[in-house]
């Protein structure tokens, strides 16, 4: 990742799950493929819109906004 995107990923949690995001390698040796294969395309897309409205607009991320 270029860190040239204007959809950045803020934070992952732990280093971990960093990982996990950021290599496709390591990922796929530690989870099923596909779950890999769907990890690094989400990440893709996220990263690749060019507004928060690209991604809201997909109904497979189910975005809403946020009470409480």
């Amino acid at each position: 990742m270029n860190g040239d995107s204007i959809m950045d990923i803020a934070g992952y949690g732990n280093n971990k799950t960093k990982k996990l995001c950021q290599d496709i390698k390591y990922a796929r040796r530690n989870l099923p493929d596909n779950v890999s294969e769907k990890l690094h395309a989400t990440i893709n897309f996220i990263q690749n819109a060019s507004t928060l409205y690209d991604v809201a607009c997909i109904p497979t991320y189910r975005l809403h906004p946020l009470t409480g």
